[in-house]
């Protein structure tokens, strides 16, 4: 089972909510999700030059698909489909 958060996309891990400082400037962790070689409550996150400047690959947080244009004379469900399961998320119609 999935399930789906909405939240505004953080530029840095530091902006994020689930970022947790350590050390001030210089350690920082992500509270949801699990170290696999560690049973700490978070995962550390490699920072360059102590500071966390960007996202780890492994960060659980995507963006949100665009929504599909489609042509105008024909229709096409699946792009319908699509673009109303998005709106639907947006608007937390689920």
């Amino acid at each position: 089972m999935k399930a789906i958060l909405i939240i505004d996309m953080p530029k840095t891990c530091l902006d994020c909510r689930f970022c947790r400082e350590l050390h001030e400037d210089i350690e920082a962790c992500c509270e949801i999700v699990d170290d696999p070689v560690d049973d700490s409550l978070c995962r550390t996150i490699e920072c360059e030059y102590g500071y966390c400047q960007g996202k780890p690959e492994w960060c659980p947080i995507k963006l949100l698909p665009e929504r599909r244009q489609y042509n105008q004379d024909y229709f096409n469900g699946d792009v319908k489909g699509w673009n109303d399961c998005l709106k639907n998320i947006m608007e937390g119609n689920l």
